[in-house]
């Protein structure tokens, strides 16, 4: 039997999507690699070129296929660069605030460098804070504040206090040298100081926080005051009246020395009359009155006995305080030349 002629729609061959054109170049390479194709592929007589064409075809054609393996990586990495898609080492930064959310991611973990500056900030901001005056009484126990600035001072740091009396205690902490006291900082609320007895006058204590290695943080000062008790029994009374006219029979023979030790017994039992004596004989006014010779004054010692004499009750203490300003300073006896 003849055939039939063709009709004209079986002329129309379908166009080839490029993913099968790539295949049967695929096909084409592996026949010209191994010379014969593989088991179960053909390739297509459509795809024969001719000798003078097939060179820049290849490379063409390859060329294509080296752009389109590399597709996938392109749009990957420009995934990655645009925030799409993030790799688990990649840090999270929010739209619109990429500077402060990436110096918070880099902030919320410091390295060890950091936190010590941090310590050292911290210790720098800490601040001590004490009573100018501290008002105390010998024999007895009085509030001693002292105030941090901050509820977590530095690591291993302590409180020192120097220059409290002989005899005195803390009622925390614990004592270390010649008149010290340590404290920790949680040690400090509440305090009271013990003085023991017969202690009076100003003394000035120097407090200060100290750090682990030994290096001052913060520091303050102030002044205590320590008062007597007010004399009360008789046997008393006739010691400190005792001691007084020993010490002014001294003054009488111009023996100041003496009747400063008389009157500082007496004013440290309590004594305003005594404290007021004892003051006269370091006031420069005093000593020129009574004409005493080679003998110098001492304003800073006379001024802090007409104090306390004050803060004992003395109702002339403040007279001679007035005095004292205007006080002129005292000749020494001269010295006769040596004899040639």
């Amino acid at each position: 039997m003849g055939q039939s002629a063709p009709s004209p729609s079986d002329n129309n061959v379908r166009p080839r999507s490029l993913n099968e054109r790539l295949k049967e170049v695929a096909e084409r390479l592996k026949v010209e690699a191994d010379g014969e194709p593989s088991h179960g592929q053909t390739v297509e007589r459509s795809l024969h070129l001719s000798p003078g064409q097939d060179p820049w075809v290849s490379s063409t054609l390859l060329a294509v296929l080296i752009v389109v393996s590399l597709i996938p990586t392109a749009t990957i990495g420009g995934m990655l660069w645009q925030g799409v898609i993030t790799t688990p080492w990649s840090i999270a930064v929010a739209p619109g605030n990429d500077s402060q959310s990436l110096e918070a991611q880099q902030t919320s973990t410091p390295s060890p460098a950091a936190e010590m500056l941090q310590q050292d900030v911290e210790a720098l901001s800490v601040t001590l804070t004490v009573p100018s005056t501290i008002e105390a009484e010998a024999g007895k126990e009085s509030p001693f504040s002292i105030t941090l600035n901050s509820a977590d001072p530095p690591l291993r740091s302590i409180i020192t206090t120097q220059g409290l009396p002989e005899g005195t205690t803390l009622s925390d902490g614990r004592p270390y040298g010649n008149g010290g006291w340590t404290l920790k900082p949680d040690e400090v609320s509440d305090l009271r100081l013990r003085l023991p007895k017969g202690v009076s006058g100003h003394t000035n204590l120097r407090i200060a926080l100290v750090g682990a290695d030994g290096s001052p943080i913060a520091g303050a000062a102030t002044q205590l005051n320590v008062a007597n008790p007010p004399i009360s029994r008789p046997e008393e009374k006739e010691l400190i009246a005792g001691l007084i006219a020993h010490g002014q029979k001294m003054i009488d023979v111009g023996y100041l020395a003496g009747a400063r030790g008389y009157f500082k017994r007496a004013a440290e039992a309590g004594s305003a009359d005594a404290a007021l004596a004892l003051g006269a004989t370091y006031d420069p006014n005093f000593i020129s009155d009574i004409g005493v010779k080679g003998i110098k004054g001492d304003s800073a010692e006379a001024r802090a006995w007409y104090e306390r004499a004050l803060e004992l009750g003395s109702l002339y203490a403040q007279e001679k305080l007035e005095d004292l300003k205007h006080a002129l300073p005292v000749a020494a006896e001269p010295v006769p030349a040596p004899n040639r």
